[in-house]
């Protein structure tokens, strides 16, 4: 993945202003900031929450190829995390020996 300009000119700022958020009264003010923030999201958030997946697949010419968008349920969500702990189960199983 390649960075544009204004994200090397945000990793320089970045590394220029570490001994700024070291110092105690800052990192102390932005705790502040922090706690203001809710401890997660609402139900209502987490049922609307969905994950995008997206598959791009350029050529040697830079043409795309695929270009595929797909949404799936977040993964906070209660089917999914029943799913996985099903595949937890199954992955705890003695293998078929057949």
């Amino acid at each position: 993945m390649e960075a544009g300009t204004v994200a090397r000119i945000g990793y320089q700022l970045g590394t220029l202003l570490a001994p700024v958020a070291a110092i105690p009264w800052v990192r102390f003010l932005a705790g502040q900031r922090i706690g203001l923030l809710p401890s997660g999201p609402t139900k209502q958030e987490l049922r609307d929450d969905k994950q995008v997946v997206l598959l791009e697949i350029e050529d040697p010419l830079r043409t795309k190829i695929i270009d595929w968008r797909w949404e799936t349920p977040a993964p906070t969500s209660s089917p999914r995390k029943s799913s996985l702990r099903s595949q937890e189960k199954r992955s705890r199983a003695q293998p078929w020996d057949g």
